[in-house]
């Protein structure tokens, strides 16, 4: 029997819910994001913890449940108060769902995708000296050592000691190993405040000469807090271009090279353009798609908003739509 655990339970605020409970700018659950691109059909079980308070307050249980039924079936396991740490949430999630045979543990604090089904003993990790994208919350990861047979030879919570941090998702062969692992690690005699994963399989590899394979992914994105949310929104950003203005008359070829790579990177990366104008010709207009296709830059669209007039507005509520037309 093989189950994976998503640990949504607890965590940051974000647009007055919790993380996992909002919209990916791609539309999807941040949810269920968590769990595509990781072989999630291979796994007899999946199970969601979560606070049994997030479903009085946000109908956390009704949203995981509709979100996912197209996708598998899940579980979902509902604690009462918040954890010690992310180990005791595993080890509760484990009592509770009666989990047997191996186990899966996933966090729904980022997106990844695998390069390769794991089974077994595993953690997943992202090599930073291939990986060009940045990373938020480094100082907040868990640091991998391994050796050039990808066998975890150590790991080190919050310490920096290789270029590979690990990525969010681990494998334990037996969830009786973790069960034993976590409880002795819970020991006042150990010292250590808050239990996490990578500590149980620290212990299991040092004390327990447990192997543990270092599987990779390349694609990464992380969300687990307020800075990296709203970094990811940034880089997913609708921009609006005033093309009159940028361009200020002149031809196509007054852009920079700057700017022209910056823009090709940004798009690359998720950040969509609209175009707007007033004063240019048709013929511009088609000369500019061309120029956009060429360079490999994405935009949605292009308006023409048949107004001269420089005043611009955004409105996202009717507050917004009040204050620009007080007095019209």
């Amino acid at each position: 029997m093989k189950t994976l655990i998503v640990l949504c339970a607890g965590g940051t605020i974000v647009n007055d819910k919790p993380i996992y409970l909002n919209t990916h700018p791609d539309g999807g659950l941040i949810a269920k994001k968590a769990i595509e691109n990781i072989y999630q059909e291979t796994y007899d079980r999946v199970i969601y913890t979560i606070l049994d308070r997030e479903c009085y307050e946000y109908d956390a249980d009704v949203i995981l449940s509709n979100e996912l039924r197209a996708t598998r079936e899940i579980e979902i396991v509902r604690l009462e108060e918040l954890t010690k740490g992310p180990a005791d949430t595993v080890y509760k999630t484990i009592k509770a769902a009666n989990i047997e045979g191996s186990i899966a543990i996933r966090d729904s604090l980022g997106s990844m995708e695998l390069t390769e089904r794991l089974e077994g003993n595993f953690i997943v990790g992202l090599n930073l000296l291939t990986y060009n994208d940045s990373i938020q919350r480094i100082k907040s990861k868990g640091f991998i050592v391994a050796n050039e047979q990808n066998i975890v030879l150590d790991f080190m919570e919050k310490r920096f000691c290789s270029d590979i941090i690990s990525a969010g998702l681990y494998g334990f062969k037996k969830g009786d190993d973790f069960i034993e692992s976590y409880l002795r690690l819970s020991d006042p005699a150990y010292n250590i405040p808050r239990v996490s994963v990578g500590h149980v399989m620290e212990h299991l590899i040092g004390y327990k000469d447990r192997k543990f394979k270092l599987g990779y992914t390349q694609v990464f994105e992380d969300w687990g807090d307020q800075i990296a949310w709203y970094e990811m929104q940034r880089k997913r950003a609708t921009v609006f271009i005033d093309l009159d203005s940028m361009l200020a008359n002149k031809k196509i070829d007054a852009l920079s090279e700057k700017t022209i790579k910056k823009m090709r990177i940004v798009s690359q990366n998720g950040m969509r353009f609209v175009f707007y104008y007033a004063g240019m010709t048709q013929d511009s207009i088609a000369e500019f798609r061309r120029f956009l296709v060429d360079n490999d830059i994405e935009y949605i669209a292009f308006i023409d908003r048949k107004s001269q007039s420089k005043e611009k507005y955004f409105v996202n509520s009717e507050e917004d739509f009040d204050k620009i037309t007080l007095g019209l």
